[in-house]
């Protein structure tokens, strides 16, 4: 069987590789002579060239006139769908408007008509009684 002491090395050995690890990994990407990310070709790529600068600067105008741009339009087709939308809600207004005169309409139409019917009835009811058989038009 091993020791207790030899397991509490190993377990520290063990510990402090574990720690020193990551430590040693993040500082190889840093050469001590440059302090700073490289490329593939050994240069430094946290540092930017005069025309990189310039080509950045000109992809930033780019994306701010291309984003003033969207803006314009979209402030544009929300004032269209705003129109569109007060129009809608105008002709929606209308078709209900119709819909209860036309409800209205057919309210006195089956008025009128339970009113006609009960006025026939009557006659019918008459016409037998003074002739004693249905009227002719049956």
């Amino acid at each position: 069987m091993k020791s207790p002491d030899f397991r509490a090395a190993s377990g520290i050995a063990l510990l402090a590789f574990l720690i020193v690890q990551p430590a040693a990994a993040q500082d190889s990407s840093k050469p001590m002579s440059l302090g700073g990310h490289v490329d593939a070709n050994g240069m430094p790529s946290d540092h930017s060239t005069p025309q990189e600068r310039a080509e950045t600067a000109l992809l930033n105008v780019q994306m701010t006139q291309s984003n003033a741009e969207i803006a314009a339009q979209d402030n544009n087709n929300k004032a269209k769908y705003q129109i569109e939308e007060r129009h809608y809600q105008e002709q929606l207004r209308q078709n209900q408007a119709q819909q209860q005169v036309y409800q209205k309409q057919k309210a006195a139409y089956e008025d009128r008509k339970a009113h006609y019917e009960a006025l026939r009835a009557r006659y019918d009811a008459r016409f037998t009684t003074h002739r004693g058989d249905a009227r002719p038009d049956e």
